[in-house]
């Protein structure tokens, strides 16, 4: 009997570096970030299957049926309700962001919720996110260097809140004097 699975859907900011390298200058013991240009995730549209290839490459294969969830050693009620976690890109708003597309049993308490989002957060700061990061992604701009997880800034949430918070934020902007974007 197979059970019946909803998607869930987590997003998350995505930064970058991008190394334009010159195929003339020995890098040797030059620091690269001097040389990287800083990107978010509207400047990470263009670079949206760069990044999907280079996740797909670092999907190992014992990730094959429950994703990151292969690796959740809790034995409780998040692994009994939350078949797998499958990690991609996806644009919302002409911003690319990080989306954890989960595949879940039944619904999720706000604690069970708060729970899975912490997980991703680790799989993203220290887990997935930190091997990805280390990694270039060579692309026809040079070598981009990912980053699931940012020190300041980061947040994970369902569209739904994403959304919330954007209509906060316009309310704020629009009671300030500013326009709503």
């Amino acid at each position: 009997m197979s059970e019946k699975y909803s998607k869930l859907k987590l997003y998350s900011p995505l930064t970058a570096e991008l190394v334009e390298r010159e195929p003339d200058l020995d890098w040797g013991y030059m620091n690269m970030a001097d040389y990287a240009q800083n990107l978010d995730g509207q400047d990470l549209l263009e670079f949206g299957e760069v990044i999907e290839q280079g996740i797909e490459s670092e999907t190992m294969p014992e990730e094959a049926e429950r994703g990151l969830m292969t690796w959740y050693r809790e034995k409780d009620v998040i692994n009994d309700k939350v078949h797998s976690i499958r990690i991609g890109v996806e644009e919302v708003n002409d911003r690319l962001y990080a989306v954890a597309t989960c595949e879940v049993k039944g619904q999720l308490t706000p604690d069970e919720l708060a729970g899975l989002k912490e997980y991703c957060t680790g799989q993203y700061a220290d887990g997935f996110g930190e091997s990805f990061e280390q990694r270039a992604r060579k692309c026809a701009d040079g070598e981009l260097y990912v980053h699931f997880w940012q020190s300041d800034k980061f947040f994970i949430c369902t569209k739904e809140e994403m959304a919330q918070n954007r209509r906060r934020q316009q309310n704020k902007n629009v009671q300030r004097g500013g326009e709503a974007r």
